[in-house]
Order: C-alpha cells, then sequence, then structure tokens
C-alpha cells in the first residue's frame, strides 16, 4: 500500500518535490 501511495503521489508533485513532502506525509 506504501509502495502505491509513494508512486501516485510523485506524479502529483512532481519527482524532485516527491523527496521531500510526499514522503514526509507517509511518514507522519
Amino acid at each position: 500500500m506504501k509502495m502505491k501511495i509513494v508512486a501516485i503521489i510523485p506524479s502529483r508533485y512532481g519527482s524532485t518535490r516527491f523527496e521531500g513532502k510526499p514522503l514526509a506525509l507517509i511518514a507522519g
């Protein structure tokens, strides 16, 4: 499930922000 979210979020935020905010949202 986490892998799917990580794959969906980067698509929206962009591969550059995918390393910053999305990861924090999933972890937080």
